[in-house]
């Protein structure tokens, strides 16, 4: 998976850039456990690949905080931006406005 550094994505700021190689090291390693992590849990025993799942994303949100990384589009004022998984399953950058702009972790724009 091609994953961007956020300096990189339309209207996104950060005013911590020294934390974006952390920041991308754990977007990789979530990016690796949601690949890894079925799609269905028939299996109790695999549970704990779900619990791998979440909190590489609770990382990751931690280190977006420690960033500051901000949503600066419209409307004003810039908001926080964190990681979800979207409706398919994939993973990507969401910020906090009222109707949220999304983007892949290769910097796409889709929202």
């Amino acid at each position: 998976m091609n994953i961007e550094s956020l300096d990189k994505f339309e209207g996104i700021s950060v005013a911590h850039a020294h934390l974006l190689d952390l920041v991308k090291i754990g977007s990789n390693l979530a990016a690796a456990a949601t690949a890894a992590a079925p799609a269905s849990f028939a299996n109790r025993e695999l549970h704990h690949m779900d619990f791998a799942k979440f909190a590489a994303l609770q990382a990751v949100n931690s280190l977006l905080a420690a960033a500051s990384a901000k949503c600066t589009l419209s409307p004003p004022p810039p908001v926080d931006i964190d990681m979800i998984t979207d409706g398919t399953g994939a993973l990507i950058y969401r910020c906090q406005h009222k109707t949220p702009h999304r983007w892949k972790l290769d910097g796409t724009r889709t929202a």
